[in-house]
């Protein structure tokens, strides 16, 4: 699946990015259904293998029998029993505490679309171990937002300084207009010789830093 024509033309304006454009195989990237939902499991994989991270995570959704982890069986779960499931005793407290979260804000049927980036990102940190990485992923993969440019992404980092050659992010950053860019789609590998291995939510939100107005 490739993303649509007026992306791939804005993107292969620059001439870095553009044999990323010619040569990545694509695929979705799919989000949770829910903000919620995509706050309980970004924390059950917090500094988790993929792997060990969706075991736990499985075993936490099998605690509830339609396997939805309702906040409000959850703020009556025993914290014991979330650590029966593979939860440390701190992420058994920021599931509780993000299910209370959204129970005493009333934000379990929340339309975040007409809400700033910004603004949900400040609203979203104020829950108890949930940071601002979290809610920019949450931006990008739940909500779909295009011009998000998650800067304390270490991936993100590393990439624009390998794909630039540049000694460091900040002088590459601070030198280009601010922006982000769609990262609905990642590239497992995107072709040979000086073409790095890159996803394409990388490459995207890198190609906005080039200077172009935001075309989308």
């Amino acid at each position: 699946m490739q993303p649509p024509d007026h992306i791939r033309k804005h993107l292969s304006e620059d001439p870095t990015l553009k044999p990323l454009i010619d040569h990545c195989v694509l695929r979705d990237r799919p989000g949770q259904p829910t903000v919620y939902e995509a706050l309980l499991r970004s924390i059950n994989f917090q500094q988790l293998s993929g792997a060990s991270a969706t075991a736990i995570h499985t075993r936490f959704l099998n605690l509830f029998p339609d396997h939805y982890p309702d906040p409000k069986k959850i703020i009556h779960m025993a914290p014991e029993k979330l650590r029966g499931a593979g939860l440390s005793r701190q992420k058994a407290t920021y599931v509780l505490n993000t299910a209370k979260f959204f129970l005493e804000n009333d934000l379990m049927n929340k339309n975040w679309n007409p809400i700033s980036d910004q603004d949900i990102i400040k609203e979203l940190t104020r829950i108890k171990g949930v940071g601002r990485w979290t809610v920019e992923m949450i931006l990008m993969f739940t909500l779909k937002r295009p011009d998000v440019l998650p800067l304390n992404d270490l991936v993100v980092r590393n990439n624009i300084i390998d794909l630039y050659d540049e000694h460091s992010h900040k002088g590459y950053t601070k030198s280009l207009n601010p922006g982000g860019l769609t990262a609905q789609q990642r590239a497992d590998t995107c072709g040979k010789g000086r073409i790095p291995k890159f996803s394409l939510d990388v490459m995207e939100r890198t190609a906005h830093k080039i200077g172009y107005s935001n075309p989308f």
